[in-house]
């Protein structure tokens, strides 16, 4: 298991990013940047007895081009013409995004990798000024060895 944290500087106001991170077109062009694409499978809102609105998602994300070379492929239980994705499972607050209110997210992977490698994490928001923050984040990277197959 690995986990990294991190602290990225912001020249927005914190509520102005995290509107942004709670929209879709922005993990859309976020996702364009690491040649992928992305299609959301479901978006619940729901409000709590504290009055908070959260969101719960489900996005696909594939890859334009695979990244997997072919001899590996069939190990991990996929077929070799496939394109590789993943599924993304995030909930969130949409107007609070302090430490205690993170993005919560955990991917799945296709094939045997589904039940061998898990990525989940956190992220919230840390006012500095009226106009900056900083993102926060926590991820966890837990993986087990694919078992080789014989032939």
């Amino acid at each position: 298991m690995r986990e990294f944290t991190f602290e990225v500087p912001c020249e927005q106001s914190a509520a102005t990013f995290w509107a942004l991170r709670s929209d879709v077109g922005f993990d859309r062009w976020f996702a364009a940047l690491d040649r992928q694409d992305i299609s959301v499978l479901g978006n619940e809102e729901s409000t709590g007895a504290d009055g908070l609105v959260s969101t719960r998602r489900l996005q696909k994300l594939s890859f334009r081009t695979n990244p997997i070379p072919k001899p590996f492929r069939r190990l991990a239980g996929l077929r070799t013409d496939e394109t590789f994705a993943f599924h993304v499972k995030s909930s969130f607050w949409t107007t609070v995004f302090d430490e205690q209110h993170p993005y919560v997210f955990q991917t799945t992977f296709p094939g045997i990798l589904a039940s061998r490698v898990v990525v989940c994490g956190r992220q919230w928001c840390v006012p500095v000024t009226e106009n900056s923050c900083k993102l926060m984040g926590f991820v966890q990277v837990c993986s087990q060895r694919v078992p080789a197959t014989t032939a």
